[in-house]
């Protein structure tokens, strides 16, 4: 028969304070560990209640700054008679369609709106009655004119002129002060 043998196991038995001194050296070097953080609990908090209480801090200052500054004083400004609440009178025509020739072989459209301020509220109702009469003339002004004094400024002012007067040769009750180009289309 075969020899048994016998197996012995080496167990080293390990005393109960040999054991607390390992775990006390393990949590010792957990606490290193969490002790060289540089963002503890502590110190977060700590930030962002600093955090807190400057931005409260700049708030409230610039609420007082601006709260003690001295009101703009504003001088009321004198008003004319026709500001005063007497409204100028103004008439708006219709817009003109009118056939334009630019060089030899293109004719093209232009389209103008008028607007004429009046020197008193009793001529529009003149303007009203020779409408027909008004419109003819500018529209007979208008196409004796050529694109190129549609398109600059000092031949626009002449034309602003020439039928200012012919609009005030008709009216007999008050005058034209003003006309206004409301719209100017070249098409």
């Amino acid at each position: 028969m075969p020899k048994a043998r016998k197996t012995e196991l080496d167990i080293d038995l390990v005393p109960e304070t040999e054991k607390k001194d390992d775990v006390k050296s393990e949590e010792e070097s957990v606490e290193k560990v969490k002790s060289k953080r540089f963002f503890s609990k502590k110190k977060i908090l700590i930030f962002s209640a600093l955090a807190i209480i400057l931005v409260l801090a700049i708030t409230i200052s610039i609420f007082l700054i601006y709260k003690k500054s001295p009101p703009i004083k504003v001088e009321p400004v004198k008003k004319t008679k026709s500001e005063e609440g007497e409204t100028v009178p103004i008439y708006s025509f219709e817009p003109f369609f009118i056939p334009v020739k630019h060089g030899d072989s293109e004719e093209r459209f232009l389209k103008i709106s008028l607007s004429i301020e009046l020197s008193d509220k009793d001529v529009t109702r003149e303007v009203e009655k020779n409408i027909t009469f008004l419109r003819e003339n500018i529209l007979f002004i208008l196409k004796a004119k050529g694109l190129k004094n549609f398109q600059e400024k000092d031949e626009r002012e002449r034309l602003t002129k020439d039928i200012v007067s012919a609009i005030n040769l008709i009216l007999q009750t008050g005058t034209v002060v003003r006309l206004y180009f409301t719209e100017f289309l070249i098409l």
